[in-house]
């Protein structure tokens, strides 16, 4: 066999093995503008990082009924940190949110909450238990972002800069 056609089937079977792995992470997601924000969030910058990565325990609160190490599957370089997006991220048994980004080194975590007509703000009630929600975040040093499904369906919208501009000033915010 061909040099080219060896290249030309391992080309292949890595394709078949990263399609598996993120059609199981975005599997994890539930609904369409969550999956839309997560491959919009994976081509940020045109280049991504799609590899597992495992971590025993989180510095900070979270629900984990079977106490075991967490795999995360999604892993972004954010120049030159490491970036995890982690879907539906349980912070207790009753509270889940739509993703966790977070920084390990730092400590950073943002969450980010996708809000599509369907699922949020249909109630006054489900719009005042989503506020509080983040409130109590905000208070416990979580940074919350909250996206429309408009803007999350537009192709150029600007949240990849808006969670970008975000993530940075923390991290400079850091190093004084």
């Amino acid at each position: 066999m061909s040099t080219d056609k060896q290249s030309e089937e391992l080309f292949k079977e890595i394709i078949e093995g990263f399609d598996c792995e993120l059609t199981d992470f975005l599997a994890q997601t539930q609904s369409p503008i969550e999956k839309l924000f997560a491959l919009r969030f994976l081509n940020w910058h045109g280049v991504s990082f799609y590899v597992p990565y495992r971590i025993d325990r989180l510095p900070f609160e979270y629900y984990n009924p079977k106490e075991e190490f967490m795999d995360i599957e999604a892993v972004v370089d954010f120049y030159g940190h490491k970036l995890l997006l982690i879907p539906q991220f349980k912070f207790s048994k009753f509270f889940t949110v739509d993703f966790l980004l977070y920084l390990p080194k730092e400590n950073i975590r943002l969450v980010v909450e996708c809000d599509g007509h369907d699922f949020h703000e249909k109630t006054k009630e489900q719009a005042k238990r989503d506020k509080q929600r983040d409130r109590k975040l905000v208070m416990d040093g979580v940074l919350v972002l909250r996206y429309s499904g408009s803007e999350i369906y537009k192709p150029h919208g600007g949240i990849g800069n808006e969670i970008e501009s975000l993530l940075v000033s923390k991290l400079q915010g850091m190093k004084k």
